[in-house]
């Protein structure tokens, strides 16, 4: 219950103000660990390291790698695998819903372009987005996203498919 209570705040703050805080992050953190002990660390690190990668080429914010960590911590690994793995589903669709947009197909994959030519021509592997500005059209809160996943494999779970 205080995960469902958590990922609301935190897909809320995510949705309004394009961050995660990490006062909530850590006070969901303390009540995993509190209510789990030693397996919230374990279910969580995995989830921690494939967040910060992801962060570290600006591939998603660092509070939502966090969160998945958080996510991970409470459901264990498996279910934090399955709980993600459905917040990066929704989080494609509604990317591409948000793709609909007349040009802004052609305009990412410029960028791509560009960023793969930049990756080759340098030999470095620079950030693939500043992640400065929320408010673009092809930013998306991940948080949102991440709660959706875990909704939909509570959903998932009690209706026994997973």
């Amino acid at each position: 219950m205080f995960l469902a209570a958590g990922l609301c705040f935190c897909a809320w703050t995510d949705l309004r103000w394009g961050r995660v805080p990490n006062e909530a992050l850590i006070l969901l953190a303390l009540a995993g660990v509190l209510a789990r002990g030693m397996g919230f660390l374990t279910g969580a690190l995995p989830f921690l390291l494939f967040g910060m990668c992801l962060f570290r080429f600006r591939a998603m914010g660092a509070g939502d790698g966090k969160l998945m960590a958080v996510i991970g911590g409470y459901l264990g690994i498996r279910g934090g695998f399955y709980a993600v793995a459905l917040g990066f589903l929704v989080g494609a669709l509604w990317s591409l819903w948000r793709f609909r947009r007349p040009g802004l197909v052609a305009e990412r994959f410029c960028y791509l372009r560009g960023y793969v030519r930049t990756v080759v021509q340098g030999r470095c592997l620079p950030p693939y987005d500043l992640l400065e500005h929320t408010e673009v059209s092809y930013h998306i809160p991940f948080a949102v996203c991440l709660a959706a996943g875990v909704f939909a494999y509570g959903v998932l779970r009690w209706m026994e498919v997973l």
